[in-house]
C-alpha cells in the first residue's frame, strides 16, 4: 500500500504491515505508551494495557546529595528502560 493512502505514514519497506499500512512498531493497540512490536519482544500483551514490558532504572540522581536542613528542596532525577511514553 501507497504511503499517502495508508494510516502509518513512512512504513519502511522492510517492515511487514497490516491491512491499513501499519507495522508492529507503528502500532500501540493498547494505549499503554509500548508499541505492539516491543511489547511481543518482551512477551506481554499488546492488547492489554495492564500488561507491559518491565521498567528498569537505569540512573538515579538527587541534587544536592547531602540534605543540611529539614525542608530542603531535593531535585531528584532518572532515566528509565523498557517502557516509553
Amino acid at each position: 500500500m501507497a504511503d499517502y493512502a495508508d494510516l502509518c505514514a513512512d512504513t519502511a519497506s522492510t517492515q511487514t504491515a497490516n491491512s491499513d499500512g501499519c507495522a508492529l512498531e507503528q502500532l500501540d493497540s493498547d494505549n499503554d505508551g509500548v508499541n505492539d512490536a516491543e511489547e511481543v519482544a518482551e512477551g506481554t500483551d499488546p492488547e492489554d494495557s495492564t500488561s507491559f514490558p518491565p521498567i528498569t532504572i537505569e540512573t538515579f540522581a538527587a541534587s544536592p546529595t547531602n540534605i543540611s536542613s529539614k525542608g530542603q528542596q531535593v531535585e531528584l532525577r532518572w532515566r528509565v528502560s523498557g517502557h516509553r511514553n
